[in-house]
């Protein structure tokens, strides 16, 4: 389900945002209610997704980013990210970080995870 995003969340989802570019890399858009995240890619593939998560969400944590990217040989071993349940790449397997607002420790996490592209 589609959420408009919190203050809180534009204003992490914009420091991503020019962290992305800075490694060269470009946003792609929105990609619709029907999976409901942002896309950045490489000028060929889309490498993350980045999505909001609900101020009412029941699983994930409330008001957070997921940043999901797909599981690859830098990222495959690494416990501290999460795997991903299939649908954050339409089956392929993903790492994911949450990013919650106001901790250092998740923001930090969410670029080591993006820097494992």
């Amino acid at each position: 389900m589609p959420i408009k995003a919190t203050k809180r969340q534009k204003e992490i989802f914009n420091r991503l945002t020019q962290y992305f570019i800075t490694k060269g890399y470009e946003y792609y858009g929105y990609t619709g209610i029907n999976d409901d995240s942002h896309k950045f890619g490489d000028g060929s593939r889309i490498i993350c997704y980045v999505k909001f998560i609900s101020i009412n969400a029941r699983v994930y944590p409330k008001e957070s980013i997921m940043v999901a990217v797909k599981t690859n040989g830098r990222n495959k071993s690494i416990k501290e990210f999460e795997n991903g349940n299939g649908k954050d790449f339409y089956g392929i397997d993903s790492k994911r970080v949450f990013i919650i607002f106001g901790n250092q420790k998740s923001y930090d996490k969410a670029l080591r995870l993006i820097d494992t592209i």
